[in-house]
């Protein structure tokens, strides 16, 4: 190299990378507790691992986090309910792609919930819990989409259903019971169970 004066030095060499590639993210519930699929935990932990194709996301990428795909943040908090969020992926490089929206219900919480005799199946006062009815009508209520389990006494039978969009659920044997506790198992839509025994 010379310079104008006619002064002579060694060449340099200038090494230089062009990324002009990202993966873009696919943004997931880490553990969706409740029925497999349908978006309704107890846990709101998200997970970024890559892409579609497999492709995992880079080495020093920053992960940040949005509920409106405008204003970003390095973290994120669900909200009891119904919650949005996207996923924003950026490289050394500068290089940013965003994730598909990822809309889920974070439910923590137990809410109401009842069982006991059908008035129907109740020969005795309503409150006793005492019937001749050897078959008797299980009943109550509790949050839509939880899930009810009910072990029958002497027979073990056991019965399932799941709390309709009135909030109501009943099961009836079809073995003939003996007398003892009748337990129950509610399963919320979000995966927490709960016992009870009438």
């Amino acid at each position: 190299m010379v310079d104008a004066a006619g002064n002579t030095g060694a060449a340099s060499q200038l090494v230089f990378t062009v990324d002009t590639f990202i993966v873009k993210p696919i943004l997931t519930l880490a553990s969706d507790t409740g029925t497999p699929g349908d978006l309704v935990t107890i846990d709101a932990s998200l997970n970024v691992p890559g892409s579609a194709t497999g492709s995992a996301i880079e080495a020093g990428a920053v992960v940040e986090y949005s509920t409106n795909a405008s204003s970003w943040t390095n973290t994120y908090s669900a909200i009891e309910g119904s919650n949005t969020v996207y996923a924003r992926v950026r490289d050394a490089a500068g290089n940013i792609a965003v994730s598909d929206v990822l809309r889920f219900v974070l439910n923590t919480k137990a809410g109401t919930f009842t069982a006991g005799l059908d008035n129907n199946s109740n020969s005795g006062a309503l409150t006793d819990l005492s019937t001749y009815y050897d078959t008797p009508t299980i009943t109550g209520s509790g949050s839509e989409g939880d899930r009810i389990k009910v072990t029958m006494p002497g027979t073990g039978e056991v019965l399932t259903t799941v709390v309709d969009n009135n909030g109501l659920w009943s099961v009836t044997p079809t073995l003939a019971i003996a007398s003892g506790n009748v337990q129950i198992e509610r399963t919320l839509q979000a995966g927490n169970a709960v016992d009870a025994t009438i």
